[in-house]
């Protein structure tokens, strides 16, 4: 059987029908994602447009805002045009993926669609079964598809429904914008063409700060407003007139910077005004409030800042010229000083020409100061003042205007100045011949109460406050006595006047007089009594001091008043005193004087009668001296004999004799105690012993008692000068002594070496007191003498005066 050899056939050309119904069918599909896509672009406008007008309308937000909204809208468009309609057109659609799409969609073609698309678009050569069975499926399906209905491959929903969305969102743009026109163009100046139109509303609000002092209205500048670190925050929202009032009004705040924040209802005040009050505000925040169909557009901004304070406060001062106490330059010109203030009050003296200096921490507008009796306004770089002072009865109120040379607050708003000087008196004039007295006068006790209102317009809620407190120059304290003289004094006798002002430094210096700044003048001032009771009161008399004084703020006294140059007779009175003045010369020369000293003139032989009557009085209280430290003795040596008595038992420790030998030991340290305070007491009365005989001494020497030398050289030698060792030897070594006697006692040791030296201690100061008494006693022997020669002396005289007496009687009965 012979084989029959078949060739290969080419592909054959597609049947006309099939590029047709593949091509009617890209475009339908082309259309249909043109419909879709146009549909969803304009769905995105609608929702767009919404967004934006529902955002617009209720927060209103900045223009930054609405560019930002704009451009986010287009890149939205864009980007939809982009996805929704280029790149969906812009894809290929081969005859394959149609194919595919049509037997999908009509399950009868059985792949005879896409076999004859495969066939047509196949360059290889077939053998001629194949190409036959081929053929007749392309020609199959050519039949086929010419009955094929393309609208069923299309799902219609998805377009429909971005078509009903998009015609919805266009009608209800267009109803919008027919319906409530000023709205859509409010809108669309806002959103395109970024002007500051605002929104129809029912309600508004006026937004105001009442800022300290007295609640005084301020605007916010460009929604802001700077407020005062730590001081409460008060917001004003008031409805203006042809306004709904709201039932309610309500706050949102933020705080700046940091997390946080809070919100609440405003406070209805009357009608048409809502408050807001936030207690102390430490850190700023972004205010927002809603009332009705108010809201505001952006947030109002508080800042917080520094409130205006003085950072430093000093006075230059130039003191009066009698304080002394201004530095001079190389020209012997004052200079003036600065005080730094630290506090609320300073003490200056009074009549002090003061510049007062302040540092402010920021910046200035202006400044405030007032007094009690006017009011001083400064301006930041005006070379110009304002003094006001109050209305009161019968009396408008009244300004005056100072020109200055250069600002009292300069340019920079940071420092400020004021000329002023304390007066000295109360009430000083500030006007002289109507104009204003520079330096403007302070009353001496002044408060000056300085108000600070800064760059950022924040005025001190309280004023600061500085007291200046005027030193009014003291008058001299003068403190004297009298020194070696009594107040029976001789016709020739000098007074002593000493101080008795110790200083607080240095106890050892001892003034009389005393002054705050300088003392200029001091003297003596005296006067007699009157010689008949008909007399004039006399006046006193100035005697100047031997050394006057230099000036200085002290003055050690030192000065004798001589009493003989007046010439004197006995019986007379005389009254002394120092008188001292100051240096002032505002509110003074001051006088003082000090203690009053009366004195009585007498004979030489009274003044020793006196003495000598005082000797006594101290003898006898020596006397007493000598009798407690006998009996300091005996004591003494009856706490040694208890002592000794027991020595021997202390080698026993029966519970009695331990109990006894306690008993004598604690009352052996109690007479030693005792003994010891004694001694001391005893020093104490024998030194005053010793001074007054000193004063004695001195009595007799100032007052120039005639033939008094041997006496005086007895009490110095004989007296004084052995009391004077006693004081500082005997009494010392015997204090001393008894210390160590007591240390011993309570350290129980053996005391009877002790007790002996103790004993001979005061042995031997009983001795030198006893040589001290005898010297007293001849001293008093010696006076008895001289008493019993002036007693003589005085009957002598009296029997010689009783002789003329009689002698003239006689005579007169003669003549009778």
């Amino acid at each position: 059987m012979s084989s029959v050899k078949r060739s290969p056939a080419k592909s054959e050309p597609q049947r006309p029908e099939l590029p047709s119904v593949l091509s009617r069918l890209r475009w339908g599909i082309r259309r249909y994602v043109l419909i879709e896509g146009l549909a969803l672009v304009l769905v995105v406008l609608g929702g767009a447009f919404w967004c934006s007008l529902a955002i617009d309308y209720w927060l209103e937000p900045e223009i930054g805002t609405r560019q930002a909204m704009l451009f986010t809208v287009g890149c939205a468009v864009f980007l939809a045009v982009a996805w929704f309609v280029v790149l969906r057109l812009l894809r290929s659609l081969q005859a394959r993926s149609l194919a595919l799409v049509l037997e999908r969609r009509f399950p009868e073609l059985n792949d005879r669609l896409i076999y004859a698309v495969e066939l047509s678009e196949s360059r290889e050569t077939l053998h001629s079964l194949t190409s036959a069975m081929q053929l007749r499926a392309a020609e199959e399906a050519a039949v086929m598809t010419g009955h094929l209905e393309l609208s069923q491959v299309f799902n219609t929903r998805p377009v429909a429904r971005a078509i009903g969305l998009a015609v919805g969102l266009v009608i209800s743009i267009v109803g919008f914008r027919i319906a409530q026109a000023d709205v859509f163009q409010t809108w669309m100046h806002r959103s395109l063409w970024f002007t500051d139109d605002l929104y129809r509303r029912d309600t508004d609000l006026r937004i105001y700060v009442l800022a300290d002092p007295g609640e005084r209205v301020v605007e916010f500048e460009d929604r802001l407003y700077k407020h005062p670190r730590g001081s409460d925050l008060t917001i004003l929202a008031e409805v203006p007139a042809g306004k709904k009032i709201p039932d309610r009004a309500q706050f949102r705040f933020r705080n700046v910077g940091a997390r946080g924040g809070g919100g609440d209802y405003l406070t209805k005040i009357g009608q048409r005004q809502f408050r807001l009050k936030l207690q102390g505000l430490y850190q700023s925040i972004d205010l927002n409030l809603r009332a009705g169909d108010f809201s505001t557009r952006s947030p109002l901004r508080i800042q917080v800042v520094e409130p205006p304070q003085i950072a430093r406060l000093e006075l230059n001062v130039l003191y009066p010229e009698y304080t002394g106490l201004n530095a001079r330059n190389a020209a012997g010109q004052p200079e003036r000083k600065s005080v730094p203030v630290l506090g609320s009050k300073v003490e200056l003296p009074a009549g002090t020409d003061l510049l007062l200096a302040a540092t402010a921490n920021k910046p200035l507008r202006s400044v405030r100061i007032q007094t009690d009796k006017y009011e001083i306004g400064l301006e930041r770089g005006a070379a110009t003042a304002t003094v006001t002072t109050p209305a009161s009865v019968g009396v408008a109120e009244q300004s005056h205007r100072l020109e200055f040379e250069q600002p009292l607050l300069p340019e920079e708003g940071t420092l400020f100045r004021l000329p002023a000087v304390l007066a000295a008196v109360a009430n000083p004039d500030l006007l002289k011949d109507g104009k204003v007295c520079l330096p403007l006068p302070l009353e001496p006790e002044t408060v000056l109460r300085v108000t600070l209102h800064d760059a950022d317009d924040i005025i001190t809620a309280e004023p600061i406050r500085l007291t200046i407190h005027s030193r009014a120059d003291e008058p001299p304290q003068v403190a004297t006595r009298l020194k070696g003289i009594g107040s029976s004094i001789t016709r020739q006798a000098t007074i002593p006047v000493v101080g008795e002002t110790h200083d607080p430094q240095d106890p050892s210096k001892i003034y009389g007089v005393t002054d705050d700044y300088g003392i200029a003048d001091a003297y003596f001032s005296y006067k007699l009594d009157k010689k008949k009771p008909e007399d004039p009161d006399p006046e006193f008399v100035a005697v100047p001091f031997s050394s006057p004084p230099a000036g200085g703020k002290t003055l050690v006294l030192s000065e004798k008043f001589k009493v003989l140059p007046l010439d004197l007779a006995v019986g007379q009175q005389l009254t002394l005193k120092v008188v001292a003045a100051d240096s002032d010369n505002l509110t003074g020369p001051h006088l003082t004087s000090g203690a009053v000293f009366n004195f009585k003139i007498v004979s030489d032989d009274e003044l020793l009668a006196l003495v000598a009557i005082k000797e006594l009085n101290i003898r006898r209280r020596f006397e007493q001296i000598l009798e407690e430290v006998r009996n300091t003795r005996k004591d003494l040596l009856l706490g040694r004999t208890r002592l000794d008595e027991v020595r021997g038992l202390r080698s026993k420790s029966d519970a009695e004799t331990v109990q006894k030998l306690l008993e004598i030991d604690g009352a052996v340290a109690l007479v030693v105690e005792r003994a010891t305070n004694g001694i001391r007491k005893n020093a104490n009365e024998t030194q005053s012993i010793e001074q007054e005989f000193g004063d004695i001494r001195d009595e007799l020497e100032n007052n120039a008692v005639p033939d008094v030398r041997p006496l005086m050289e007895r009490i110095n030698g004989g007296i004084i000068s052995p009391l004077h060792s006693i004081n500082t030897l005997d009494y010392n070594n015997l204090d001393q002594s008894l210390v160590v006697l007591r240390r011993v006692l309570e350290e129980k040791g053996d005391p009877f070496s002790r007790f002996d030296d103790s004993v001979d201690l005061v042995s031997t100061t009983i001795e030198h007191l006893e040589a001290v008494l005898a010297q007293m006693l001849k001293l008093e022997t010696v006076n008895e003498a001289l008493q019993m020669l002036r007693d003589i002396i005085k009957a002598q005289e009296e029997l010689q005066e009783k002789t003329r007496q009689e002698r003239k009687k006689k005579l007169i009965e003669g003549l009778q």
